[in-house]
């Protein structure tokens, strides 16, 4: 059998964020994410409290017992060294097919504009256009949903002020 090594872009990594309450949902997410995205060249971080996770390409962040989601994310983003975080919720599970280059054009945008989030989830919708660039849009300041958790690519310092200790996910959102 020939082997196939994977080039890791270390500019950004795939955090999901979870714990260990949610630990059901771990292998059925990330048979899905080897199934719908195998040729994903991010490391993957799995947020947990305490409980071990065996899989080829997952990191396990540990976060002791905290209950809080805020904190948990927080010591959880404090451990990635990459200065751009894909985050994903244990329970959002891909469908279909992820596009490698698609996702490394939308980085390398956010990265030139100087962006601190992008959504790849446009719901809700942008608010206003950004010429030249179809696949992005800009929301409003004081947008309900304008921060999001679900499949979105966050510059990790922008996300990590303002993720505030003791706030529940829909607080953040």
């Amino acid at each position: 059998a020939l082997a196939v090594a994977m080039t890791v872009n270390s500019s950004c990594a795939i955090y999901v964020s979870s714990f260990d309450g949610y630990s059901d949902l771990w292998r059925p997410f990330f048979s899905l994410m080897d199934r719908y995205w195998p040729d994903c060249p991010y490391q993957l971080y799995l947020g947990a409290n305490s409980k071990s996770f065996e899989h080829a390409r997952v990191r396990v962040l540990p976060a002791g017992p905290s209950n809080n989601w805020s904190d948990r994310v927080r010591e959880h983003l404090a451990a990635i060294p990459s200065e751009y975080v894909l985050m994903m919720l244990d329970d959002w599970f891909l469908y279909r097919g992820v596009e490698t280059p698609r996702i490394e054009h939308l980085i390398n945008l956010l990265e030139r504009f100087d962006g601190h989030m992008l959504r790849l989830v446009p719901d809700p919708k942008p608010n206003f256009a950004v010429p030249g660039h179809p696949s992005i849009g800009l929301m409003g300041i004081g947008t309900l949903l304008r921060s999001n958790t679900h499949a979105t690519i966050w510059r990790k310092e922008t996300l990590l002020g303002l993720t505030r200790g003791g706030e529940s996910l829909w607080e953040f959102e």
